[in-house]
C-alpha cells in the first residue's frame, strides 16, 4: 500500500499547487506520471530514514508513517512548483518530520511512541500502608 496518495493531500493544500506542482511542461494540467515520480520519492525518502531500525512497509503503514508521507508529499508539490524553502509553508513540519524519522531509523524513538503509545512502569516495589499509616512487608 503508498504511504501517500492523491487524495490524501486533496483538502491540504489548495488544488492549484497540486497542479502546478505537477505540471512540469507548463500547460496547466498535471503531467502524466509526476505523481508517481513524487510519490515514490517520498517513500524512498521515509524508507532511507527509517531503515536502520524498520524496513519498508508492504501492507499498511502506521500512522505516524501515513502523516509523514502528507507532510513531505505537501513540501514536494511545493518545491516543484517553484516555491523556494524560505517560502514554501511545508518546510518547517517537514523538517520536523525527517527528524522524528531519523529518530526513529536510530531507535531512539519506536514506532508505537511517534504514535502516541504510552507505557507505564513500575520502578520500585510497591509499598503498602495500614490505615494506620504503618509501613506493610
Amino acid at each position: 500500500m503508498a504511504y501517500v496518495t492523491m487524495d490524501d493531500i486533496e483538502g491540504m493544500i489548495p488544488a492549484a499547487h497540486i497542479t502546478r506542482g505537477l505540471d512540469d511542461d507548463k500547460d496547466g494540467e498535471a503531467d502524466t506520471g509526476a505523481w508517481d515520480a513524487l510519490e515514490t520519492a517520498v517513500e524512498d525518502e521515509i524508507n532511507g530514514l527509517i531503515a536502520p531500525a524498520c524496513g519498508p512497509y508492504s501492507g499498511t503503514p502506521p500512522a505516524v508513517i501515513r502523516h509523514a508521507a502528507r507532510v513531505l508529499a505537501c513540501e514536494a508539490l511545493y518545491l516543484r512548483g517553484g516555491v523556494l524553502p524560505d517560502n514554501n509553508p511545508w518546510t518547517a513540519a517537514a523538517k520536523g518530520v525527517r527528524d522524528l524519522l531519523a529518530r526513529i531509523g536510530r531507535g531512539e524513538v519506536s514506532l508505537g511512541a511517534a504514535q502516541g503509545d504510552s507505557a507505564d512502569a513500575i520502578t520500585e516495589p510497591a509499598k503498602c500502608y495500614s490505615r494506620k499509616g504503618d509501613l506493610m512487608a
